[in-house]
């Protein structure tokens, strides 16, 4: 009967289900196996005691029948325990370390390392005997900051440490000089960075040393940028300033390397780079710029010169224009849009010093002033012949205004750029090395 049959269906069904929930139930539960024990930690995550997953500090409750855990007597000896200031301090300290490791997967624990270092600073009766422990708890409480953006708590805590551990303390002069550039403090940065490097030298930490060195000649040319920015800024709101000097300090201000100018671009083009004035400013609100560019064929010795390009054109756009049809001196139909790559040469021209706003002002003015003259090879050179650096294969998606900053990149005042064809023996012979450019 049909009433029957669903009755019984019904019946069988209620084992089935209590099995299910039991079984769910025991998912959910932490196993009282001896070896599967599981605390639940602040954050309501199960962790087995047996991997020791997540240190006494975090957990909300745990077995009772586990006093021996060594993180539990650890934490009881801090809180019931007859313990000195410094060994109390130093329990925090290593509490915060442990909570630093779980940092990276959940900044729950990087603000928790953060109090477990806060509490080993508060400890009372610390002396100065201490004082290399509570540089450690700054110190590592300033990289918490720093993970978590708090880069002015950062450079405090930072600063501190240094304070208490001058001549020992390579990890916070790293962390002050790191949260001073989150600042945009780069005059302070570099002057923390290079007092680090001075004392990591003395003593013989030169792998911390060679570290902040770097950072203070990054910091170095920050500030001058930034310094650049805020100049152009304030002539722009008064109408000051002459325009060669602006166009140096757009230029250098957007990180460009700008070299010696050592091509002449035909008369009637643009002669070097110049300010875009139909294309506003870019999204650190510098104006943005146009650039001259020479394609330079060194097997065939020809050149394709576009006048003026803007900084946003990608170079795969302005391939697909160049080569919609092989060019006439393409005899063999060699130089085919599928078959070009493109290159810029590194250390192609004498390196000025960097961001030399004096020395690319008189170059632009000169320019400006002779737009077609003759220019007397740069230094070093010989009839205008250039010093051969290493070509690198530009990524086609990449804009004219990314191009003109990559590493070693030095721009003469036009942007120049080396295409070879892949398959042909020119092209090995290129990246060898032994092809020099002319301009």
């Amino acid at each position: 009967m049909p009433s029957s049959s669903s009755s019984s269906s019904s019946e069988e069904s209620v084992p089935q289900q209590q099995q299910q929930q039991q079984q769910q139930q025991s998912q959910d539960e932490p196993s009282a196996a001896g070896s599967s024990k599981k605390y639940k930690g602040a954050d309501g995550t199960l962790y087995s005691s047996e991997n020791n997953d997540l240190p006494a500090l975090f957990w909300e409750d745990a077995i009772p029948d586990d006093p021996n855990h060594p993180d539990l007597v650890a934490m009881q000896e801090i809180m019931y325990g007859e313990s000195t200031p410094s060994e109390r301090a130093e329990a925090f300290k290593i509490q915060g370390n442990e909570a630093f490791k779980f940092g990276p997967g959940n900044h729950y624990y990087f603000r928790e390392a953060i109090k477990c270092y806060t509490q080993a600073l508060s400890v009372p009766e610390l002396t100065h005997e201490d004082d290399a422990l509570k540089a450690t708890c700054l110190s590592n409480r300033a990289e918490c900051h720093l993970r978590l953006g708090n880069n002015g708590h950062a450079l405090s805590d930072a600063q501190a440490a240094c304070i208490l551990q001058p001549n020992d303390a390579p990890k916070a002069y790293l962390r002050a000089a790191k949260a001073a550039r989150a600042l945009e403090k780069f005059e302070k940065a570099a002057v923390v960075a290079r007092c680090g490097a001075e004392k990591c030298r003395a003593a013989k930490q030169d792998a911390f040393a060679d570290q902040l060195d770097a950072i203070a000649q990054k910091a170095d040319e920050e500030f001058t940028r930034h310094k650049y920015r805020k100049e152009l800024s304030e002539a722009a709101s008064s109408e000051r300033g002459s325009g060669a000097k602006m166009l140096a300090q757009t230029a250098l201000a957007k990180g460009v390397d700008v070299g010696p100018f050592a091509y002449e671009m035909p008369e009637g083009c643009q002669p070097a780079f110049a300010i875009d004035d139909d294309a506003g400013v870019d999204d650190e609100g510098l104006p943005r710029l146009a650039w001259p560019t020479l394609l330079l064929y060194g097997e065939s010795m020809q050149k394709d010169v576009l006048s003026s390009v803007p900084e946003t054109a990608v170079i795969s756009d302005l391939l697909d224009e160049v080569f919609a049809a092989p060019p006439d001196w393409d005899d063999a139909c060699v130089y085919l849009r599928e078959r070009v790559e493109v290159y810029y040469e590194t250390s192609l021209h004498p390196a000025r010093d960097r961001l030399d706003l004096d020395g690319v002002t008189a170059e632009i003015t000169k320019r400006a002033l002779e737009p077609y003259g003759h220019l007397d090879p740069p230094a070093g050179s010989s009839s205008g012949e250039l010093s051969s650096g290493s070509f690198v294969l530009i990524d086609e998606s990449l804009t004219i205004g990314e191009v003109v900053k990559l590493p070693g990149h030095v721009v003469p005042g036009v942007l120049v750029l080396h295409v070879c064809a892949r398959g042909t023996g020119f092209r090995e012979h290129m990246l060898s090395g032994a092809f020099r450019s002319a301009s």
